[in-house]
């Protein structure tokens, strides 16, 4: 039995959400069809089943594995607002949250809260905060050097 057009569209929105091009589909369907076809239209119900199961798999993984990456960014834009002395240890979790999106929405015009940032927004952002925070230290060691 031929595949299902559900799932061609499964296949095909996995196939785009993990960026797989052409060629490397061609290579997946060759394999999952036993060197059979390079075609997925030509793919059994069974196969496209196995294929679908696997990449979702993978999307899941990648997906995992990027919430993980955002929140390292998310804990490393904390450390450099209490190093800049934007936040300190007395304010509650919602007030530096409070602090970190009004500073973002100032700097940025990201119209988002801080915890729906992608992770290109939160390195634009880091970057950002490197360069204040160096500024910050050589501004500080002027200081001590005057006096």
């Amino acid at each position: 039995m031929k595949r299902t057009i559900k799932q061609n569209s499964r296949l095909y929105q996995l196939l785009t959400q993990l960026g797989i091009n052409d060629d490397n589909k061609e290579d997946m369907v060759y394999s999952f069809t036993n060197e059979r076809t390079t075609k997925s239209s030509e793919m059994t119900y069974v196969e496209c089943t196995s294929m679908i199961k696997v990449l979702e798999r993978q999307l899941s993984k990648q997906q995992r594995r990027e919430a993980e990456l955002r929140q390292k960014l998310r804990r490393n834009v904390f450390k450099l607002m209490f190093d800049i002395g934007k936040l300190n240890s007395a304010m509650d979790n919602p007030e530096k949250i409070k602090v970190i999106n009004a500073w973002i929405e100032k700097m940025f015009k990201f119209n988002k809260h801080f915890n729906y940032l992608s992770t290109a927004e939160l390195g634009k952002a880091i970057k950002q905060l490197y360069t204040i925070r160096r500024n910050y230290n050589e501004k500080e060691d002027k200081q001590v050097l005057c006096n």
